[in-house]
């Protein structure tokens, strides 16, 4: 929803936006598509305690391309626990901030990418490989969360990447699986 108008989609709902604008979830959605902000858009994305999941098995995608700016806040779900291989429910360009929420992943999580800036605020996240992963030329802020996973790091660093708070826990085993460290 936005200005409350609804959408069929939140591809839709981001098309719809003007500058900026808030979009706000009335219900939970299992995204068919990646969706896609577009430079130049600035938008809160209100989870409304709803969840976004993906329901669809292009293993090339992600959840959310973020090439504007994106604030996550509302304590919502992003429900990628059924998707083996994807790119990951957030690759992120723009800046990007999460506030907030619940990010259960099975494979793959947040990018930010060359040029990106994220910040994460607060948040629950776990679930298989990576977490949060900096790329070269990227500046991540981490001031809190939570960050679970039994598979690499739980934050993989090769931007400038501050990190003043939060809870870090990685179970992964190098002897284990020499694959995995």
């Amino acid at each position: 929803e936005v200005d409350g108008q609804q959408y069929e989609t939140l591809q839709a709902a981001v098309d719809a936006v003007q500058g900026s604008g808030t979009i706000e979830l009335t219900s939970s959605i299992a995204l068919s598509d990646q969706v896609t902000i577009d430079s130049g858009k600035t938008i809160i994305l209100d989870m409304n305690g709803e969840t976004l999941s993906i329901g669809f098995s292009d293993s090339s995608k992600n959840l959310i391309v973020n090439n504007g700016t994106l604030t996550i806040t509302g304590d919502g779900t992003f429900d990628a626990t059924e998707a083996t291989s994807y790119k990951g429910f957030i690759n992120n360009y723009g800046t990007l901030t999460v506030e907030n929420g619940t990010f259960q992943i099975a494979d793959k999580a947040m990018r930010n990418q060359d040029g990106g800036k994220a910040v994460i605020n607060g948040g629950t996240f776990s679930g298989g490989a990576t977490i949060v992963r900096s790329f070269e030329g990227s500046n991540t802020t981490i001031t809190g969360g939570s960050f679970t996973n039994s598979v690499y790091p739980a934050v993989d660093v090769n931007g400038e990447t501050l990190i003043t708070g939060g809870i870090f826990t990685n179970t992964s085993c190098s002897r284990c699986d020499s694959q995995n460290w």
